[in-house]
């Protein structure tokens, strides 16, 4: 007997009304494509500081504990003898086992139990039969390849938001539902939080809306992919609801159909959770699928061989880019490079210029101010003089003193300094006639010597 191949995803997003006051994303949902294909979806309680670590925790407890029980589990659900006592056994020690979830998480932040609250919905695929448990207000609905149907009648309070939660010992008094259903007529299994159920159901009775037969019938075909749950959770219709302030969360399956088999694991490779999924697809294949990948094992090489090509080629266009782009960095450079100097140029060439121009305007100013002087010179004696400017003053006082200094009697230490200075060349004490000749004796410097 071949195994069934199941597909499936799970998504949780936060509500607007958590979005707006900061709240994380309270809900928590995974699937199981193993031997025996699971959804759970655990939804914390909203007055809860902590209870999104509930119900994450609970999730991941719940897939490790079927993971260690799958014998006990196969014992249930892939026998046509079993009961529905056996499965409120097992009911009982998945409720335990979230119990002490919260126990836990109790202990280690120092808190109530309580503050980690959350409700659940999870169910397990076998060969025979499909087992249901339930806590709280979410929805289990089977889907049997015509109609979609809600397992349980969600467990609502007195007023509106109300509901159960485990409690401790709650075990021993069934304070949670469970079924066991048929496995040969249900082809799609799905768990929701109550945050979309304004949206897919039919709240008086709770019957789900023609939107699960859609998401059934794509899974089964492998169109639809996990993206797809998490567009359908995000859309503006539930922001414009007054009763989508509240996370939502879907967790789906579905037996594949024979023709989509061959094709599912190409397809669910989109995220880092269907290459999971892929994986315990692979285990499980058919042999007869196994001789088909075989039969078709040469098209598969070419095709890869094909894919090396356009690679090769890739590379080779992109190796051919890299010089052309490097050379045009290169000359980009260059060109600032040359721009910058040239106009370094500039500022030199206009620096100097300023400089020459002001040392014109200083000569000229001066010549200006010589001629004043003299043409005051010329007037002294005469009429009243123009008025002299301090410059000129200056330079009259300094033409004045000129001849006064030139005809002062020299000091006695300015006559030693001017014999010092006369006696430093020994050449000058020495006669004419006893001169050093320096002159060649192999030349006439009195005869033209023509052209050296």
């Amino acid at each position: 007997m071949t195994m069934e191949r199941w597909n499936g995803f799970s998504a949780s997003v936060p509500g607007a009304g958590h979005i707006r006051h900061g709240i994380p994303c309270q809900d928590a949902s995974a699937v199981s494509l193993g031997e025996h294909p699971a959804v759970i979806v655990c939804d914390g309680r909203g007055s809860a500081k902590l209870s999104h670590f509930g119900a994450r925790e609970a999730v991941a407890a719940f897939k490790r504990q079927a993971a260690i029980l799958a014998p006990f589990i196969s014992n249930i659900l892939d026998n046509p003898a079993s009961t529905e006592e056996s499965w409120e056994k097992f009911s009982k020690i998945i409720f335990r086992t979230l119990m002490q979830v919260k126990l836990d998480l109790a202990a280690k932040y120092g808190c109530s139990e309580k503050e980690f609250d959350f409700t659940v919905a999870l169910a397990i695929v076998g060969k025979e039969f499909v087992g249901c448990f339930q806590v709280g207000d979410g929805s289990l609905v089977v889907f049997d390849g015509d109609t979609a149907s809600t397992v349980f009648e969600p467990e609502k309070g007195e007023f509106a938001n109300q509901t159960h939660f485990l409690r401790l010992g709650g075990e021993n008094t069934n304070q949670f539902q469970y079924k066991l259903l048929p496995a040969g007529s249900v082809s799609g299994v799905s768990a929701t939080s109550d945050g979309p159920e304004h949206l897919m159901f039919e709240l008086s009775t709770m019957t789900p809306g023609k939107i699960f037969n859609q998401l059934f019938s794509d899974l089964a075909t492998n169109e639809l992919c996990r993206q797809d749950l998490m567009d359908f959770l995000t859309r503006k219709e539930w922001n414009n609801d007054p009763r989508g302030a509240d996370d939502r969360s879907i967790a789906i399956i579905s037996r594949l159909n024979s023709l989509s088999e061959n094709s599912v694991d190409s397809s669910t490779q989109n995220s880092g959770e269907t290459q999971i999924i892929s994986e315990d697809i692979d285990d499980a294949t058919p042999v007869l699928l196994k001789t088909e990948q075989g039969k078709h094992a040469e098209s598969s090489e070419q095709e890869q061989c094909d894919t090396s090509h356009q690679c090769c080629n890739l590379c080779a266009k992109t190796s051919s880019v890299i010089p052309v782009v490097s050379l045009t960095m290169f000359l980009l450079s260059l060109i600032m490079f040359a721009q910058t100097a040239v106009v370094s140029k500039r500022w030199i060439d206009r620096v100097e210029q300023a400089l020459v121009k002001c040392n014109g305007m200083n000569s000229s100013y001066v010549l200006q101010a010589e001629s004043n002087v003299e043409e005051h010179v010329e007037h002294i004696g005469k009429s009243p003089a123009p008025e002299l400017t301090e410059t000129e003053v200056d330079a009259l006082e300094v033409q004045n003193l000129v001849p006064l200094l030139a005809n002062e009697p020299q000091s006695k230490d300015s006559a030693e300094q001017d014999e010092i200075e006369q006696t430093e060349n020994p050449l000058d004490t020495v006669p004419m006639e006893q001169k050093p000749n320096f002159e060649s004796s192999d030349i006439d410097m009195s005869q033209p010597t023509g052209d050296l």
